[in-house]
């Protein structure tokens, strides 16, 4: 079984709401929410994906090609994708295509959203020392080390694009790390305070991943979504967050914006009070 690339440009047009650049008539190309580029060819019988290091783990659906086969001119818009580290996989099915897609955006994969907690994946990195080298990780140590990251031409051009209203997700979400200390105040006893954030998203893995972009990959702490209801469209949703903003004092701080300080069980009393909103 082989997936036809016109299917595939169907699908990541979906997914990224248009190409990196113009596509040429061979060749068209994509830009990941993190900035990574990835293209394939349009004339060709089934659909090979260029793409920027490193190799995939192993998916079912996805074989990873001996040889990028990248030299050729129809790349030169996708200038990243003619380095000699690309790398070139062959995709068997839309299944398969959104599973190496999934991990291209360094999606989360957990299966429930709401009203679970859910919160992006936290790479750690093992501090040097010594022994490290001779030192036998934890369970609580990871053996990935960071680099920096290689800027990304800008893009040029026209694309155009179709949004369709539907269900849409009211989310809060907590700063799981120490709020008093992102904030520069004194932790007072008792003071069980978080930093939270109200707001609506189509796509809650994905806007997680998007409000999470202003992290180092190294940060131990992020934001992690606390609950989520979903409403039959965006207008009723973000009725419903403007709702919460209007009844949130005196219980919680506004910190501007859709951002508030307060215990967490304050914020949730607000949120059952919402039309729509059942209580966790």
């Amino acid at each position: 079984m082989t997936l036809a690339p016109k299917d595939a440009e169907a699908a990541l047009l979906a997914r990224y709401g248009g190409p990196a650049k113009v596509a040429t008539k061979k060749v068209i190309g994509f830009r990941t929410p993190v900035g990574r580029l990835l293209a394939f060819d349009l004339l060709a019988k089934k659909t090979r994906i260029w793409f920027q290091p490193p190799a995939p783990p192993p998916l079912d659906g996805v074989q990873l090609l001996p040889k990028p086969d990248n030299g050729h001119s129809n790349l030169d818009p996708f200038k990243p994708l003619k380095h000699p580290g690309t790398q070139r996989v062959l995709i068997d099915s839309l299944e398969a295509l959104l599973r190496f897609v999934d991990w291209y955006d360094g999606k989360p994969t957990a299966a429930a959203i709401a009203p679970a907690l859910v919160s992006a994946p936290v790479a750690t990195a093992r501090s040097p020392g010594p022994s490290a080298s001779d030192a036998t990780p934890t369970d609580d140590e990871d053996e990935q080390a960071y680099s920096p990251s290689r800027g990304f031409p800008g893009s040029e051009g026209t694309y155009t694009a179709t949004r369709k209203d539907g269900d849409t997700f009211l989310y809060l979400a907590k700063y799981e790390g120490d709020g008093n200390c992102l904030l520069s105040r004194a932790k007072l006893p008792g003071n069980g305070y978080s930093v939270l954030k109200i707001g609506v998203s189509n796509d809650l893995q994905r806007r997680l991943k998007e409000i999470n972009l202003g992290f180092p990959p190294a940060a131990k702490k992020r934001w992690a979504i606390a609950h989520a209801v979903t409403f039959e469209n965006r207008k009723a949703a973000e009725d419903a967050e403007q709702a919460f903003k209007d009844n949130s004092a005196p219980k919680l701080e506004s910190l501007g914006d859709e951002y508030f300080w307060g215990e967490e069980s304050d914020a949730l009393q607000i949120w059952a009070r919402i039309a729509g909103v059942v209580q966790p």
